[in-house]
């Protein structure tokens, strides 16, 4: 039997364990912090030099992006999330690199296209695609041809370096549907006989104000810092024009 004093510390004890539990975990975001702030967290890593905030922009309660401009001119890209009751920054990309953030990576409805391009690589705009790659393949006599899956999205870049962009919805379902043949061993079986190596990625490339493909480079040579147990950031490959099945006309 436990005695009044003993029931009392295991109370005190389970309401402290709660309130610890809730205030890391569970409670809302604080206001994010001042442009100050970010700098000097961002400029506590190697090689990293901010002089400027472009910009804070909330993909949602707990997920922060962040575009800067270095000391040497260099435009980067920064990536928090708030976690343990306190704003974290969990990348930084000292050239701002077209990447995909998947806030949660069962859910892509939650992944965002974010970029910060330098205004001197004059680009006009930039295109993001889904990809499944086409092939060819012969087994017992069989041939088969296995068709490309291209679905693209166009993002304008006239008024900002930067910006954030979330799955366009019929990629979404397209994925979706993909997962959902992943997750049945007998429809993954059929399909694997009509798609082999049925992956999905994502690319992108750019354009300039004559329509032109044009890569930009600023985005050479540069470095970053990322959190070694976060992993939900990929930088996106990207696509040469002969790599693409067909080409939109802008």
């Amino acid at each position: 039997m436990l005695t009044d004093k003993k029931k009392l510390l295991f109370v005190i004890g389970i309401s402290i364990i709660l309130f610890l539990f809730y205030w890391f975990y569970l409670a809302k975001p604080n206001a994010i912090p001042s442009n100050d702030q970010l700098i000097e967290k961002m400029n506590k890593f190697p090689e990293t030099s901010v002089n400027n905030i472009q910009d804070k922009i909330l993909l949602d309660e707990t997920h922060l992006f962040v575009p800067f401009i270095s000391d040497s001119n260099d435009y980067g890209a920064s990536f928090w999330v708030w976690q343990k009751h306190k704003w974290e920054v969990m990348s930084i990309d000292l050239k701002g690199r077209p990447s995909v953030w998947k806030i949660n990576k069962k859910d892509f409805s939650t992944y965002f296209f974010v970029w910060n391009i330098h205004p001197e690589d004059r680009v006009q705009h930039l295109k993001f695609y889904l990809i499944k790659d086409r092939g060819y393949t012969m087994a017992n006599g069989i041939e088969k041809y296995h068709p490309k899956i291209q679905m693209e999205t166009t993002i304008s870049m006239e008024t900002t370096s930067y910006g954030i962009n979330p799955l366009p919805t019929e990629w979404i379902h397209v994925m979706d549907s993909f997962t959902h043949i992943k997750s049945n061993k007998a429809i993954e079986f059929f399909i694997n006989q009509l798609f082999p190596k049925h992956d999905l990625y994502f690319g992108w490339n750019s354009y300039d104000q004559f329509n032109k493909n044009s890569f930009p480079n600023h985005l050479f040579y540069g470095g970053g810092y990322s959190n070694g147990n976060y992993n939900n950031i990929d930088e996106l490959y990207y696509l040469n024009e002969s790599e693409l099945e067909f080409k939109s006309s802008g």
